[in-house]
C-alpha cells in the first residue's frame, strides 16, 4: 500500500520560499486582494535550524560508523537529532564543536 505524502503547512510552503520569492508573492496577493498581508519573519532560531537542518552528518562523532539515523529534533531549537545504530550516541550537526552549548548565538559565529 502506497504511503500517502505528507502534507506541508501554508507556513512550511512559504518558509521554504526564497526571500525574492516570497515577496513576489505578497506583492502579487496584495495587488490581487486589495489589501497588505505582513508576513512575521523567521527568528534567527528558526533560520539556524533551517540552515543548520539542511547539512546531515555523514558518520558518527563517537564510532566513525556511517550507519545512522534521523532521530527526532530538538525541542528549542529544533536542530535535527541523529543516532548511530552501531554504538547508539545520539547527537546533532553541531555536536562536538566549539558551537555546542554555546550561548552565543549561531549567526554571530558565522
Amino acid at each position: 500500500m502506497p504511503r500517502k505524502p505528507q502534507q506541508k503547512t501554508i507556513e512550511d510552503a512559504f518558509l521554504g520560499l526564497s526571500v525574492k520569492d516570497a515577496e513576489a508573492l505578497l506583492t502579487k496577493y496584495n495587488e490581487k486582494h486589495k489589501k497588505k498581508i505582513r508576513v512575521k519573519k523567521p527568528s534567527t532560531s528558526e533560520m539556524e535550524a533551517k540552515i543548520l537542518n539542511a547539512y546531515s552528518p555523514f558518520m558518527c562523532i563517537q564510532c566513525g560508523s556511517t550507519h545512522i539515523v534521523k532521530n527526532g529534533q530538538t525541542p528549542g531549537t529544533r536542530l535535527q537529532k541523529y543516532r548511530c545504530n552501531d554504538c547508539g550516541r545520539s547527537f546533532n550537526i553541531l555536536s562536538d564543536t566549539f558551537m555546542d552549548k554555546s550561548t552565543i548565538s549561531w549567526d554571530v559565529w558565522v
